[in-house]
């Protein structure tokens, strides 16, 4: 009853029969303690100084450079207005740039090829010019300019799929003895094909083909899951 005891509650119109009970709860220290000033948020005290930079939120500010907290107070290495690279004139745009290196003076061209003549390729496989292997061909090669290395084909049109996989390839040639080797190996089944484990059914006296397994019931229900679910439907039963 917060601070006001049980005898006056009610403004005296209920009398304390057990006065020598102590009340239940807890008495308020303060009578303006109403339940709306406890729907009043106060405003979350702010993080001391010293232990904002062990913070994920403080590291993880929008704009905020993260950086390790134990770096957190010691001096930038570079002032703030530091800057990697070489300042350009802002006269100079990118078209400007690139121009240099597209069109080469003598000079530049000169020096180019002198820094590109240090590496191999530049000297067997020259720009505008074949791959030169010095390979020492026969004299009926060197001198017959007709000569081309493979086998000349038909004139026959002759589809791609027939080149990579004609259809005699042995690869296609697959017996029935092999077949039975992959599908006991790799389970190989053809598409739409029964898996056979090779039961015995003869000994067991069972025809898989009429064979039902599990009992039979007595009454035969037609359409048993439709007439369970929507009790609406006629039944009707025929016993076998």
């Amino acid at each position: 009853l917060g601070g006001w005891s049980r005898s006056a509650s009610m403004s005296g119109l209920h009398v304390d029969t057990t006065p020598f009970l102590p009340a239940a709860g807890k008495k308020g220290g303060s009578l303006h303690e109403t339940a709306a000033a406890c729907f009043v948020e106060e405003e979350r005290p702010p993080t001391p100084e010293h232990i904002r930079r062990f913070r994920k939120s403080y590291m993880k500010q929008p704009g905020k450079r993260t950086q390790h907290w134990g770096l957190e107070n010691d001096p930038p290495p570079r002032p703030s207005e530091f800057t990697y690279g070489t300042p350009g004139m802002k006269s100079r745009g990118v078209d400007g740039l690139m121009g240099s290196h597209a069109e080469p003076t003598s000079m530049q061209a000169y020096q180019q090829m002198r820094a590109e003549t240090i590496y191999e390729t530049s000297k067997k496989e020259q720009l505008g010019k074949t791959l030169n292997r010095h390979y020492e061909w026969p004299k009926q090669i060197v001198q017959d300019e007709e000569f081309r290395f493979g086998v000349k084909g038909s004139k026959e049109k002759v589809t791609a799929i027939e080149v990579i996989l004609p259809s005699d390839a042995p690869s296609l040639n697959v017996t029935e003895e092999q077949k039975e080797m992959y599908k006991l190996s790799h389970y190989a089944y053809e598409p739409g094909e029964q898996k056979s484990r090779k039961y015995n059914w003869q000994k067991a006296g069972i025809d898989p083909v009429t064979h039902v397994f599990g009992a039979v019931a007595e009454i035969d229900y037609k359409d048993g899951v439709a007439k369970a679910i929507n009790p609406d439907l006629e039944y009707e039963s025929k016993v076998c």
